[in-house]
């Protein structure tokens, strides 16, 4: 392959928001996600996307929303993928639309691997992390059964809050029980329908609990019969008990919204890091503008707070989006850091 021909991106994470249509209304939801007039790309839209991706290297797609499986016509985008270059594809879904027909449907056209949130040890946790109900919850773990039994790994998720991590045990004996890989915790991230304060105390943590938390996490992962993975995404801030952090915005993730708005990373749908609109500028040219970059590329010392003169070369400040939602500063200190009170840095709390 000619240097003029090759791919953009030799290897990426591509997110495409395929809805904002759900079902459900979840306090933490990021997009806002609602009703039917919520916006949603048209099929026609969705297949030149995904012919055009793996032209450019892109050969893993995870479809998220509001709810994906809302879309009937989901097949028909993901078999264009596949004719046209894309390896598998990966779904992020509350579970409430999930049949065994479906998932034959969508394992037939590349479903590779599933996420299913499931917000709670059991239901009544479940509707007060998610203002769901008792049958959303079922619903949730019959989903996962069905997926299990098709052969499709399903990774299990939940958002950080005090219910899931008072009950992490018992959250991570049932998503083991159930036959999910992995639990991942996502961070709680004051954006969407998130940013109201009374939203923001309802999931705020006091750092010596996320502190057990943490230290809890890495203990079942530890341990020599651990069939589950337990881990958490990247908006909580350093973590990891040698202080490891990398933003990888721009390089290896990217996320498109259904306005068709691309942005570097998940954690940064955000107006000031919007790259541009495909229905304005071609994908291609998107993809290599320095905006892709810009906020990965952000120097440690320009960081407000201790991480400016934090001398752990393993971190490169934290999630950036996380602190911009948290203050409204992309160059503002993270909310948690679990490697601060070795260095002798002070915690700092939004």
């Amino acid at each position: 392959m000619t240097e003029e021909n090759a791919p953009i991106l030799e290897s990426l994470y591509f997110g495409v928001e395929v809805t904002r249509r759900c079902n459900a209304r979840c306090p933490h939801c990021f997009t806002s996600s609602g009703g039917a007039d919520s916006a949603e790309p048209s099929k026609e839209a969705l297949v030149s996307l995904m012919k055009e991706l793996p032209r450019l290297g892109v050969r893993q797609v995870a479809f998220s929303g509001g709810e994906p499986l809302l879309r009937p016509d989901l097949e028909e985008v993901m078999q264009a993928g596949l004719c046209a270059g894309i390896e598998n594809f990966s779904i992020v879904t509350n579970g409430w639309f999930v049949t065994p027909a479906r998932v034959r449907s969508l394992q037939a056209e590349g479903l590779a691997s599933v996420q299913v949130s499931l917000d709670g040890a059991d239901a009544l946790d479940y509707c007060e992390v998610r203002g769901g109900t008792t049958t959303a919850f079922y619903r949730a773990l019959r989903a996962v059964r069905f997926f299990r039994e098709s052969g499709i790994p399903v990774d299990a998720s939940a958002i950080v809050s005090r219910a899931n991590v008072e009950r992490l045990e018992e959250l991570a004996l049932l998503c083991d029980a159930v036959g999910a890989r992995s639990l991942r915790f996502c961070a709680f991230v004051p954006t969407g329908r998130a940013v109201s304060d009374e939203i923001r105390a309802q999931y705020d943590l006091e750092p010596a609990m996320l502190d057990g938390f943490f230290e809890a996490m890495r203990a079942m992962n530890a341990h020599p019969k651990a069939r589950l993975q337990v881990y958490i995404d990247h908006g909580i801030g350093p973590w990891r008990a040698d202080g490891s952090f990398e933003c990888k915005a721009g390089t290896t993730v990217a996320y498109l919204s259904s306005e068709g708005d691309l942005y570097p990373c998940p954690g940064l749908i955000h107006e000031p890091f919007k790259v541009g609109n495909i229905h304005e500028t071609p994908l291609a040219e998107l993809l290599v503008s320095p905006a892709m970059h810009a906020v990965r590329n952000t120097p440690k010392s320009a960081i407000e707070g201790p991480c400016s003169t934090c001398d752990n070369e393993r971190c490169s400040g934290g999630c950036r989006g996380a602190a911009y939602a948290h203050c409204g500063n992309v160059l503002g200190p993270v909310s948690y850091c679990h490697f601060a009170p070795e260095t002798g840095q002070a915690r700092l709390r939004d």
